[in-house]
């Protein structure tokens, strides 16, 4: 571990806390920590019932096979998971260290720094995207800081029944809401590469699935007209 696992604790019994009576009314657990070992820098956790599901739902409709038995659709799940990110993003917490948008920026264009000598080219094509996420850093509004899963995707979420829990606290920290989102969403579209569906009704299916998790996120967070517009400029 890198030692953030001290923060493990905190973020568990705050979390806990959340999941039964936060302001959006989200139900969720998560494990409870059950050791810390500060010499090792390593926490144990205990084990949370449930499985990631939705890699497997949505796997079955990019390739039109039935869905594996599940008490929820691909659907289901996605809004599920934007409620979750709604919860995190208003309960209030301030545990977690910043990570700004600038920060973040920064460690990219260093880390891409850093490369060029070993392969300039790809520096190159690395280098044009970090200039226009850097130019839409800018052109778009910032949003305050809030405490943020830091890892949040479909990966991190266990569906046991209808019941869903939450795991990997690791990089908890304060951030725009955006970081969480943009990365579940990311991370979910990477999924249809391997698509045996058309191009077109791929795209199709990603686009309902983000309009999905936004709509479903904005109600629960509160993000309602220009509040909302902005957000969704920021994430795309």
């Amino acid at each position: 571990g890198d030692g953030s696992g001290a923060l493990a604790e905190a973020v568990s019994s705050m979390l806990a806390e959340v999941g039964q009576n936060g302001a959006t009314g989200m139900r969720f657990s998560v494990p409870r920590v059950l050791a810390w070992q500060p010499d090792l820098k390593l926490s144990l956790l205990e084990n949370l019932p449930g499985k990631d599901i939705v890699g497997d739902l949505l796997k079955a409709r990019l390739r039109d096979k039935p869905a594996p038995g599940a008490a929820l659709s691909l659907e289901d799940t996605i809004e599920a998971a934007a409620g979750l990110a709604a919860a995190l993003h208003r309960s209030g917490s301030t545990l977690g260290p910043r990570r700004s948008i600038d920060d973040e920026l920064g460690r990219l264009g260093a880390t891409i720094a850093a490369m060029q000598p070993f392969s300039p080219e790809l520096c190159a094509v690395l280098g044009e995207w970090h200039a226009l996420l850097s130019q839409h850093a800018r052109e778009t509004h910032a949003l305050p800081l809030c405490f943020s899963h830091g890892d949040f995707t479909a990966g991190q979420i266990l569906f046991d029944g209808t019941a869903c829990g939450l795991i990997d606290f690791d990089s908890v920290c304060q951030a725009e809401p955006a970081l969480d989102i943009a990365q579940f969403i990311t991370y979910l579209t990477v999924g249809g590469q391997k698509s045996k569906r058309t191009v077109e009704e791929t795209a199709a299916l990603f686009a309902d699935l983000t309009a999905r998790f936004m709509q479903r996120y904005c109600a629960a967070a509160g993000y309602t007209g220009n509040a909302a517009q902005h957000l969704e400029e920021r994430v795309t």
